[in-house]
């Protein structure tokens, strides 16, 4: 059996300074808002999507291989360059068609210069549809404007939303094929 002393001191409360820790933690949790720098990216970005609504198969055939004449691939492939004066460009933008390179100032200019290209494009279209069956004309037409292609290649250090500015304004003056090249001035 124990024996109680009764002549001993009682057990001690353990004493903790709360005062100390939480100026400690208000410190820290100033220092991070104060030192908080949200990059750009991470706002909001207004994207144009498609106006044609894609809906998957419903019953999908595991078994079938893709066909490689569902996509056509592009067969006028202008290429726009992006790299504006701070960053060391000639101009802003640079529309390569042919190895033909034509300087443009801003965005309006850029729609301008592609409207003119794709509206040339679409009556050369024009012509050679106008020879076949009005049957066909439709899908033909539909097939050789789908051909059309853009490609947009930024070097590495413009924003994204400019990029996707300059798709979106291709995709506006009517040409469906728009896609990103690597950057110039990428490496790995």
């Amino acid at each position: 059996m124990s024996k109680r002393h009764r002549g001993s001191e009682p057990a001690g409360d353990v004493v903790l300074p709360i005062t100390p820790m939480l100026d400690m933690a208000f410190q820290l949790l100033t220092f991070f808002i104060f030192t908080f720098k949200p990059t750009t990216m991470e706002g909001q970005m207004a994207l144009s999507l498609p106006d044609q609504e894609v809906r998957a198969d419903p019953n999908p055939d595991p078994t079938a291989k893709p066909n490689p004449n569902q996509v056509p691939t592009p067969k006028l492939e202008l290429l726009v360059l992006v790299k504006p004066h701070a960053l060391g460009g000639e101009s802003p933008i640079t529309v390569e068609a042919e190895s033909v390179r034509t300087p443009i100032a801003d965005l309006t200019a850029l729609k301008a210069h592609l409207k003119e290209v794709f509206d040339r494009k679409k009556a050369a279209i024009e012509v050679e549809v106008s020879a076949l069956p009005d049957g066909e004309q439709a899908a033909r037409r539909k097939e050789l404007v789908a051909e059309l292609g853009v490609k947009v290649q930024p070097v590495s250090a413009v924003k994204w939303g400019q990029v996707v500015e300059v798709m979106d304004l291709a995709r506006s003056v009517g040409f469906t094929s728009v896609s990103f090249a690597k950057p110039p001035d990428y490496s790995l």
